[in-house]
């Protein structure tokens, strides 16, 4: 005798993709968007190393700090779920110190002059500006300044980040 038949279903997993909204490298104060496609009936949950990120529990999600970044999708009529089986991988590099300490005083005669030096250090580029506008060609750690202004540098590490100093008042 055949036994009567039996329907077996099989339920497709939920997708786990992940897009990102930009460059998932970039500097200390930006961020990017974490996303897998949206559809009813499912729940997220965003992974960070191995550890579930509290409230993290929509179809995106905005990530400010380096790490390795999972999302696990459940179908909540099937019971199904699905985590994304390798990580999105985001870096998040340090800005450089950006300082001035000048070298004399900064109020002087007509015709006087000070330097302003830059910190330094390894892989750093500068542009120096004076009320807000880039001065042509100062690009060296220290400028000599013999007009009256406020003086900021901007300092870049070879990653790309940058980081503008506070105004001198010359």
């Amino acid at each position: 005798t055949i036994s009567s038949g039996l329907t077996v279903n099989v339920n497709n997993l939920p997708p786990t993709t992940i897009t990102a909204s930009g460059p998932l490298t970039f500097c200390v104060g930006d961020s990017v968007i974490l996303s897998v496609p949206f559809t009813a009936n499912r729940t997220y949950q965003w992974i960070k190393y191995s550890t579930a990120i509290p409230g993290a529990t929509s179809s995106s999600y905005t990530v400010t700090n380096s790490g390795n970044y999972k999302v696990t999708v459940t179908n909540t009529i099937t019971g199904c779920s699905k985590t994304t089986p390798t990580p999105t991988v985001v870096t998040v590099n340090a800005k450089p110190p950006a300082t001035i300490t000048p070298q004399g005083p900064t109020t002087f005669c007509a015709g006087g002059s000070v330097v302003l030096a830059a910190n330094t250090g390894s892989g750093l580029t500068f542009k120096w500006k004076k009320n807000g506008n880039y001065i042509a060609g100062a690009t060296s750690s220290n400028y000599t300044a013999t007009t009256a202004g406020t003086y900021k540098v901007e300092v870049t590490k070879s990653n790309g980040c940058s980081k503008l100093s506070s105004g001198v008042a010359v």
